[in-house]
């Protein structure tokens, strides 16, 4: 049996039409659903084009967001290390204008630690 499918399937390649076996009529069936029709395969390509510059687009926004929220947490962090700074110097008896100056903490900040 599978001498004949395999008769049939050169057959079939050679001549490229189905004879009257199953395995014929069942193999020209798949190949007619693989091929596919040249505008469809250009809005295919079209789509896969599409969804690729979608994607390049969502993660170039995902990594400026990424950015943005890692700048700020970083400011954040600098401000909480000067005053942190500056309560130390503040206890110590440092004036509050060379806090300011050395933190680049605002008088008034400094004053209110």
């Amino acid at each position: 049996m599978p001498a004949e499918k395999l008769r049939t399937f050169f057959k079939f390649l050679v001549e490229k039409k189905p004879d009257e076996t199953e395995f014929s009529k069942t193999l020209s069936e798949k190949v007619l659903k693989a091929k596919i029709p040249e505008d469809s395969r250009r809005t295919f390509m079209t789509l896969e084009q599409e969804i690729k510059l979608a994607a390049k687009h969502a993660a170039q926004e995902a990594y400026e967001k990424a950015y943005k929220e890692a700048e700020k947490e970083k400011e954040l962090a600098v401000k909480k290390a000067a005053e942190n700074n500056a309560i130390k110097l503040k206890e110590s008896g440092v004036s509050v204008e060379i806090i300011s100056k050395c933190t680049g903490l605002s008088l008034e900040e400094v004053q209110n630690l």
